[in-house]
């Protein structure tokens, strides 16, 4: 069965910015649900899923505040947030662990590569495991609920201000464009930053008004057009590297501290110090390519379409 914004895609540009944003919030609250079922499931990529959907509900009620009342809204984008950092929890170790697990599986095994593996396994079997109590736990609350019911409220009786009734092309590119300016500020605050750690943070901060501005550029897409969604790819450029930079010194430092205990079990460190040194190399490459992308991403011919 199509989702009500699918049905919106085959249609007009001249529709409202109230059926374009709540068509999306629609579909957004239906993947949730859907992940959901999955999560509960252990079903592979629906932690991946539920997270995603999650982020784009919360960027869409806090870019598209013009169209919905904030004072119903913003409730429920902190209730959005905190069980997105639930679903973070588990999702970021599950990421690091694939990751590491497939270094070590890259040049064939000996004993000292068997055993960094299973010191990595051990680590983050346990790791993942604990984020997975925790998350099954917040999913089976109370407060969850609340939220679902909250999210069910909102789809069946939006509340949309007068703006909603304007045409979705004329007054909603606006608000990909201060989504934009937001991202920018951030990026020549990161230029400026007098530290590596930081640098590091503003470039995380970065990285999340990118994804806001490209989840909102999506949304944009029945309306817009090929500007949106050539804009949307420019910000998934700038999303991916900076995600690419932030796990490989992630993953960087967290073979440190496992360095750290194989030391003092006695073990050879070789292997995990290898991939240390793989990570910090792959760490200076993101470096080196978020320069690119973010030149690609900042032309202006990119942005024309944002003056609504």
């Amino acid at each position: 069965m199509d989702s009500e914004f699918a049905r919106y895609r085959r249609g007009h540009r001249r529709g409202t910015a109230g059926e374009l944003v709540m068509a999306y919030v629609t579909e957004q609250f239906a993947e949730l649900r859907t992940a959901d079922a999955g999560v509960r499931r252990d079903a592979d990529g629906a932690v991946h899923d539920m997270r995603v959907a999650s982020r784009r509900l919360g960027s869409a009620l806090k870019i598209f505040r013009p169209v919905l009342d904030g004072k119903h809204t913003d409730a429920i984008r902190g209730e959005l947030r905190w069980i997105g950092h639930s679903l973070g929890g588990a999702r970021d170790s599950e990421v690091l662990h694939a990751r590491l697990r497939g270094a070590l599986s890259e040049d064939g095994r000996d004993t000292a590569r068997d055993a960094a593996a299973e010191r990595v396994n051990t680590q983050f079997g346990e790791r993942s495991e604990r984020a997975k109590r925790v998350l099954r736990g917040d999913l089976d609350s109370q407060r969850y609920f609340m939220l679902l019911d909250a999210l069910d409220e909102l789809v069946h009786s939006p509340p949309l201000t007068e703006a909603a009734a304007s045409r979705a092309d004329r007054i909603l590119p606006q608000r990909v464009g201060k989504a934009y300016r937001q991202m920018r500020r951030l990026h020549d605050r990161a230029g400026a930053a007098g530290t590596g750690e930081e640098r590091e943070a503003l470039l995380h901060e970065v990285r999340k008004a990118a994804k806001r501005a490209r989840y909102a550029s999506e949304a944009l897409v029945p309306a817009v057009g090929k500007d949106a969604k050539r804009f949307a790819a420019a910000m998934e450029g700038v999303q991916e590297v900076i995600g690419e930079y932030r796990d490989s010194v992630i993953a960087g430092e967290t073979l440190i501290g496992l360095a750290v205990q194989a030391q003092e079990a006695g073990e050879d460190t070789f292997e995990i110090g290898r991939l240390a040194g793989l990570e910090e190399a792959r760490s200076a490459a993101a470096a080196a390519a978020y320069d690119t992308a973010w030149r690609a991403a900042s032309k202006k011919k990119l942005r024309r379409w944002m003056r609504g």
